[in-house]
């Protein structure tokens, strides 16, 4: 019991404990990170709520947006391309008679939207259901990334339309790749290796359109391997998911008995929530990925004492003007963490404090931000930076209010006035 107990312990705190410096295998201890802060961000951030809300949507536009993809497809005469595109890959683990009355509902669909008032009723529930269902997307991986800022409204709508009317042309290129590679590859290559790759081609796929959608929908800098690493895990579980769920739901027949002409209806809807909840997992993994370093020493950040943050404050602007007087004016936020091996969260407080004090500048250099020293290094001292971090920000607001605030108010500044005198003959850079 001691064991396992030691073991939850390093796995809670102590791996955060253990850093760049001071690792010996590190690689080995940032998939260890990855791993415990994907499954911590899963069950923290409620992601059943969220994946029941994109269940409502998908479902509402599923129809929709089939839809919008034929109606274009057959504008370009490429209509049964995808009929039997979207057959073949669903016909495998789906009932043809499902996919069969799932393609009536879409043609019933498009067949009342030619004419008559339900041509604009039509095309707005149509434009409706894909913006929500990529807007409720969007909503749900920023909050897992931390973004608070949604794209303007025109730039949402285009990217959005942009994605869905790329769907139709990549079936057409499937299908078309997969025709030609048959008809030609298969008179120079060996058919077992034709067999490899067609099998391979769903796989292929699945981790394409995942990697693209952790990469595109999040408002933020999402770096490409985080967004592969994520859209490899999330497709092959999606695609394992897909073959395991319609495999039992052939042999739940009670489903039939109880629901009869409507079970395909809580089938699906089982199906879509767990898909939606496998790629927002996808979404905590390349979030994991590319964050970790900041949940180093959290908790020890969390409780940081101001004498302590003080500390590394100084050591900081020691580097700078050390930095400066070997010809190096500014340091981008990642030089400073990976050649001193500051916790990024750490040195984003620090770095924050040190701009508001006036003691550092951040500026944009070649799209890139840098961070310079606000001052000159020959004369800037302890004293004169205490005497900036100590009087920075709003002071004897509430004189009127409490009156005996002034007398140890006073005491308070003959404290500071002695710190900063006897620190004001010590160069930073001499530290």
């Amino acid at each position: 019991m001691k064991n396992i107990h030691t073991l939850i312990q390093f796995i809670q705190v102590g791996i955060w404990q253990v850093s760049r410096k001071s690792s010996q295998k590190w690689n080995l201890m940032s998939i260890l990170k990855i791993v415990v802060l994907s499954v911590k961000l899963c069950f923290k951030q409620r992601l059943n709520v969220q994946a029941s809300a994109l269940t409502y949507y998908s479902f509402f536009a599923t129809i929709p947006t089939l839809a919008f993809i034929i109606a274009i497809c057959r504008g370009f005469g490429y209509d049964e391309t995808v009929f039997n595109y979207l057959k073949s890959s669903l016909s495998p683990t789906t009932d043809i008679q499902t996919i069969e009355s799932v393609f009536k509902m879409v043609e019933s669909y498009l067949s009342h939207a030619k004419g008559g008032m339900f041509i604009g009723i039509g095309i707005i529930f149509l434009l409706w259901s894909i913006y929500n269902v990529f807007s409720q997307t969007e909503k749900s991986i920023n909050e897992i990334w931390g973004v608070t800022k949604l794209r303007p409204l025109v730039r949402r709508f285009t990217d959005y339309f942009s994605l869905t009317l790329l769907i139709p042309f990549l079936i057409i290129i499937s299908s078309g790749f997969t025709i030609y590679f048959r008809m030609h590859i298969t008179q120079i290559t060996a058919s077992w290796v034709v067999d490899v790759i067609m099998a391979t081609k769903p796989w292929i796929i699945s981790w394409s359109i995942c990697t693209l959608v952790y990469m595109v929908i999040p408002n933020t800098r999402v770096q490409f391997f985080s967004a592969l690493l994520a859209g490899i895990l999330a497709g092959t579980s999606v695609i394992i998911f897909k073959g395991l769920f319609f495999f039992f739901m052939k042999w739940a027949t009670s489903y039939n008995a109880v629901y009869g002409s409507m079970a395909i209806i809580p089938i699906v809807l089982l199906f879509i929530r767990i898909t939606w909840l496998i790629l927002l997992c996808g979404a905590e993994i390349s979030y994991a990925r590319q964050k970790y370093e900041m949940y180093e020493f959290e908790n020890e950040i969390n409780q940081i004492s101001p004498r302590y943050q003080l500390c590394i404050e100084l050591y900081l602007l020691k580097i700078f003007a050390e930095k400066i007087e070997k010809g190096k004016v500014c340091m981008t936020f990642r030089e400073i963490s990976m050649e001193f091996f500051f916790p990024p969260k750490l040195l984003g407080i620090v770095l924050t404090h040190l701009c508001s004090c006036d003691l550092l500048r951040e500026l944009e250099d070649k799209e890139k931000t840098v961070y310079v020293l606000n001052a000159d290094v020959s004369k800037l001292t302890v004293g004169t930076v205490l005497a900036k971090l100590r009087s920075h920000g709003r002071e004897n607001f509430l004189d009127n209010e409490v009156p005996e605030l002034g007398s140890i108010w006073k005491l308070v500044e003959d404290i500071d006035k002695r710190l900063i005198s006897d620190n004001q003959q010590v160069l930073i850079k001499n530290l």
